[in-house]
């Protein structure tokens, strides 16, 4: 199982072209139907989830104590949230009224207390 946090971050890399985000309702990790993933679901994949693992999923684990009910995580991949980043960055990803610069911003600022070192490209 991998932790990441602050003190075990990860870089990840986030291809627009790929990106899903502003559509609350239909987000997944990994959408199916046209391959597209949330932030959470490029960070999963860096973390070392496969896709089969978060194909069509709506959130990734995240707990308030790593340790407790981490053997439950699909992909073995959690996500701790004691201060509710991970929270944040959902709504930030599917917010339909940011814009993309003001989205990756904050995906940026608030990823970074996750341990999420999130990269925009193309």
């Amino acid at each position: 199982m991998r932790i990441v946090n602050k003190e075990n971050p990860i870089n990840v890399v986030v291809r627009r072209s790929q990106w899903l985000r502003g559509e609350s309702r239909h987000s997944r990790l990994y959408r199916r139907k046209d391959k597209k993933m949330c932030c959470m679901g490029f960070a999963e994949l860096e973390a070392g989830a496969r896709i089969m693992q978060i194909r069509d999923k709506h959130a990734v684990k995240i707990s308030v104590n790593a340790i407790q009910g981490s053997n439950k995580s699909t992909s073995q991949v959690v996500f701790p949230d004691d201060k509710g980043f991970i929270h944040a960055l959902y709504h930030y990803n599917d917010s339909p009224v940011l814009t993309d610069t003001q989205r990756e911003q904050h995906l940026i600022e608030t990823g970074k207390q996750a341990g999420i070192n999130f990269i925009f490209v193309d």
